[in-house]
Order: structure tokens, then sequence, then C-alpha cells
């Protein structure tokens, strides 16, 4: 597609500016602070080792007293594998998934407290190559997230490592997230600052950031949708028909941007890995779009399925 079809495009279906991010309220400045400045009292006296232990036994005590959630996640465990768990099934990822969980948050409460060399040694790439090779074109990437493991952990994570990070997020984001943001701008001001846009909306900043070479994530995977101009596909998964996102892919394509997928995976301590699962679109190889997302789609899905049959905990939301 030339420039001059892809301006076309973006006048006619880009909203004129990326939504303000919600302005942080007194109560929750004061609350997230409070809570903010424990977290890192424990992370000075327990160090990095102790507070992952700590985040353990937090999960564990979320677990027993947390009925409600319990069962809200055997609910989900018995969808992802297709028939009722036992009870060792139920009991054995139920508390990966509380322990999980909160080393997540937790982990990403305190980030902007440790020092670069140490973040840096907590993340991997599994296959650098085909990231920096479809970086490398000029025309950034979208990287089509699965809504497994901490999106958020992953951004900062690769933000340090000096890539360009941009996010296609809820436009209800909770308050946590948009404190820590805050938080991160101002610890590490020489980085480039790590873009957003809602998913309800397709500004013509993203077109811009396909330009300027950003790596835009993006999780297709879709609960419902909740705004019928949104174009979706529908496939069914695990035994249910589910949305997947297809917009960011359009934008894209548009864009010359090649497609990837993977997810964030937990390594225990502490450490993660970007899971890069391979390309889904290659630009300079589409001839017809709609075959392309199509295909596309399916391979996104094919792969939620299989990895969260192999590991149910990394399920991100109930």
């Amino acid at each position: 597609m030339t420039d001059t079809a892809t301006t076309e495009h973006e006048a006619t279906t880009a909203a004129p500016t990326a939504r303000p991010r919600p302005a942080l309220t007194v109560g929750q400045s004061v609350t997230l602070g409070v809570a903010h400045a424990a977290a890192s009292v424990l992370l000075s006296v327990l160090r990095l080792r102790g507070l992952y232990w700590f985040a353990c036994l937090f999960g564990v005590a979320e677990y027993v007293i947390d009925r409600r959630r319990r069962r809200r996640f055997a609910r989900a465990l018995a969808m992802i594998l297709e028939r009722k768990p036992t009870a060792r099934e139920r009991r054995k990822w139920t508390l990966a998934f509380f322990m999980q969980t909160r080393c997540d948050k937790l982990f990403y409460f305190i980030i902007d407290r440790l020092p670069r060399d140490k973040i840096d040694s907590l993340v991997r790439v599994s296959d650098e190559a085909l990231l920096q090779e479809s970086l490398g074109r000029g025309k950034g990437a979208l990287f089509g997230l699965q809504h497994l493991g901490s999106h958020h952990i992953g951004g900062m994570l690769l933000a340090l490592q000096g890539f360009k990070i941009a996010g296609v997020r809820d436009a209800n984001e909770s308050a946590i997230r948009r404190f820590m943001q805050d938080r991160w701008e101002r610890r590490h001001p020489d980085l480039p600052r790590i873009r957003y846009a809602f998913s309800d909306t397709f500004p013509r900043e993203i077109y811009r950031w396909y330009r300027e070479g950003y790596l835009i994530g993006a999780a297709m995977d879709l609960l419902k949708v909740r705004d019928p101009k949104q174009k979706v596909t529908w496939l069914e998964v695990f035994g249910a028909r589910r949305p997947f996102l297809t917009g960011p892919m359009r934008i894209a394509l548009r864009s010359g941007a090649p497609v990837l997928h993977g997810w964030v995976e937990p390594l225990g301590g502490f450490r993660y890995e970007l899971v890069v699962a391979g390309r889904l679109i290659d630009p300079n190889e589409v001839t017809d779009e709609e075959a392309a997302i199509d295909q596309a789609v399916r391979m996104y899905a094919a792969t939620l399925e299989n990895t969260l049959k192999r590991r149910p905990s990394l399920l991100s939301r109930l």
C-alpha cells in the first residue's frame, strides 16, 4: 500500500487524537503512595529473593482466603481443559495462579526501585533475532500478546533494553497502572516514553509510532466486544465462540509493519521471558489482506489454546 493510500485511510478511519490518561484522585495517590513505600521497605529488608518468597506466601494466603476467586479460576480451568479437572489438578493450578498473580503484582509495584543492570538480568527474549529483524525494517512491528502473563512487566523490561514500546490498553485501566507508569517515567527520564492508546480508539498516533519504529503490543483475545465499531473475527476456542480483535493487524498491514505474536512467561524468582512465538504476518508477502488476517487470527488462537493447556496458571484475567 502506498503512503498516499495510508494517509487517506488514516484520515478517514482514525480518531483525531489519543484519549488523555485519567488523573489519579487524591485518595488513590495517597493509598498507592503508602503501599509503594511499604513495598520498598520490604525490598530493602528482604532483598529481591526474599521478596519473591514473601509474594509466594502472600499468594498462598490469598488462595486460602479468597473462595470466590478460587471458584472463578476453577470454572476457567474447566474451560481450558475442556473437562472437569481432578481435585489434584484444581489445587495445583489454582495455587500456582494465585502465587504467580501476587508475584507479578508485587514485582510490578517495585520495578522502579531496582537498578537497571538488575532489571536487565531478569528478562530474556526467546527469539530476539526475529524481533530485531522485524524492527530493523524501519516500519515498526505489532506484537500480538495473548492474555498470558504480565504485559506491563514485559513492556518495561523491553524498554530498558532500548526498544521503543507502545501499547494498546483497555479503556478501564487500573489506578495502579497509571501510578506506576508515572513513577517509571520519573525514574527513567532518559528512556523513550512508553506510549499507549486505548483499545476502543484508533488514533493517528499509532500510524506515527509505526513510522518511528515502535514495537506496539496489543492483546487480541477478547472476553466481549465493548464497541460495535471494533473489527473482530469470531472463532471457537475452548469449546466456545469468542471474539478476536483484528483492527490492530489491519493498521499494522497498512503501515507495512510485520505482525508477531507471543506472551510473557514467568520463570520464577522474578525472572521473565518474552516468548516470541513467530511471525503471524509478513506484509511483504501479503496479496490478500482478509485471507492473511484470517490465517493470522487462527494461528494466534491455536497458540493461545496450546499454551494455556500446557500451563493454565498463565491466565492473566478471569
